[in-house]
Parts: C-alpha cells; sequence; structure tokens
C-alpha cells in the first residue's frame, strides 16, 4: 500500500496530531531524549517533531523507498533515514526509540516480531525506553472494525476490513478517489496481535518493564481498548 500511496500519505494523515503524540511521549519518560530511533518511521513526520521540540540526533528506518524519499524531503536536521529494516542498520546506543502509527501490526509472522523487539533492545542505551502504539488484538475479536468512509480535501479514502480470526489477522481494502476523479486502490495487511503476547515476546528479549496504556494517555489499559500505548524500559543490568 504505501508504495502506492507515498506522495500523498501525509495529506492523507493531515488530521493526525504528530506534535501532540511526540510532546506526550515525554509524560512517559524520566528525561528528555537527545538520541531517537524511529521504526517504521515513514515520512518522517514524527522525527520532525522531535527535532521542532527536542532538537535530537534521530534515526529513522522504514522498508518502503517511496516513503523515505519523501522524508528526505523535508531536510530535517541532525537526521540520518535508512531504507530497510530495524536490524539492518548500524546505529546505536539511543535513549528512546519509538515505533507509531501500528508498525508493530505490520509484522506479519512471530519470528520477525522477536527479531525486531530483540534489535531494538539491543539499539537502546541503559535505562533507555521503548515506545509504540498498536491496534489490540483481543479487542478486534470483541469488536470487529466497520467499513470507514473519510473525506478529505485530497479525496477520500475507503477502508473496507476483513477479519481472519483463525490466523488473527485483518485485510484491508483500501481505496482513495482523488479531488479529480482518479481512484487508486490497494490491500494492507495486519497482524492482530494480543497484548499478553506482545508483553510476553518484550520481556523475552530482554526489557525488564512493560507498561500498557490506553492509547496516548496515563492511564492504564483494561484490555477492551482497540488501540493501546507501551512503555518498555530497559534498565541498567549493573545496579
Amino acid at each position: 500500500m504505501y508504495k502506492e500511496f507515498a506522495s500523498l500519505y501525509d495529506n492523507l494523515s493531515e488530521d493526525k496530531d504528530y506534535k501532540k503524540e511526540v510532546s506526550f511521549c515525554r509524560a512517559y519518560l524520566t528525561k528528555t531524549p537527545k538520541r531517537v530511533l524511529d521504526v517504521g518511521c515513514g515520512t518522517a513526520s514524527h522525527l520532525n517533531e522531535f527535532s521542532n521540540l527536542f532538537s535530537v540526533h534521530s534515526v529513522g528506518v522504514d522498508p518502503c523507498e517511496e516513503m523515505i524519499s519523501v522524508a528526505k524531503e523535508k531536510n530535517i536536521p541532525n537526521c540520518i533515514l535508512h531504507i530497510g529494516k530495524v536490524y539492518d542498520i548500524p546505529e546505536d546506543n539511543f535513549d528512546l526509540a519509538v515505533s507509531f502509527f501500528n508498525v508493530i501490526n505490520h509484522i506479519e509472522d512471530y519470528t520477525t516480531l522477536k527479531k525486531t523487539f530483540s534489535s531494538i533492545y539491543s539499539k537502546l542505551s541503559e535505562e533507555g525506553h521503548f515506545l509504540f502504539d498498536c491496534w489490540n488484538g483481543a479487542a478486534f475479536f470483541m469488536d470487529p472494525p466497520q467499513v470507514k468512509t473519510t473525506i478529505t480535501p485530497h479525496g477520500t479514502y475507503k477502508y473496507e476490513p476483513s477479519v481472519d480470526y483463525l490466523n488473527s489477522s485483518i485485510l484491508m481494502n483500501v481505496s482513495l478517489s482523488d479531488e479529480v476523479g482518479k481512484v487508486i486502490t490497494s490491500k494492507l495487511f495486519h497482524t492482530l496481535w494480543t497484548p499478553f503476547s506482545l508483553k510476553s515476546l518484550l520481556l523475552d528479549v530482554g526489557f525488564q518493564s512493560v507498561d500498557i496504556y490506553k492509547h496516548f494517555t496515563i492511564e492504564r489499559a483494561v484490555g477492551t481498548e482497540h488501540k493501546l500505548s507501551f512503555v518498555c524500559k530497559k534498565e541498567n543490568v549493573l545496579k
């Protein structure tokens, strides 16, 4: 999907408050981040806000060449952008890693998910944090998503979901009808990981604490929310 929609992605996401999400990260942290890693950075809108708010040194990585191309046009100060996966990049010693906008749900299998979490853990400095948001698979099983149509100044965006309960996944048929009548269609696959499976795996790869919150709040999740925020910490093992 993202290859087809890369040039339109920021317009389609114009209602998303990136500044608020980045500002809210500070509520979870004990200190202001200086080195930030964004896994699945897309067009780097979150990294742009991190730069504006905290003047960080940052690294973004995304497997979609077209999304990285758009990100590079933003000329974010002190920011390195890579095409690929987090375990392919050389940089480390980050005090904060983030992965927002349901990136974790794009990972289709357990082996790759564990490899991703393990790599992020290894690239954090001691007492570093990993923050991400995701769909809550358990909630989706109880309350499946419906067809959604969003009208923007740049066109009409339509999601038609199909849930595969046996394989804990969802296929989104996505279409965009732009202002001149051109229609772009694509498919978006999400794995519906449960909070328990994610937390268990995060602890297994080494994170010493994993807390789950309602989406971008400091209120603890109860499990019925469709979207969750995870806050994971790598402790100082020498303490």
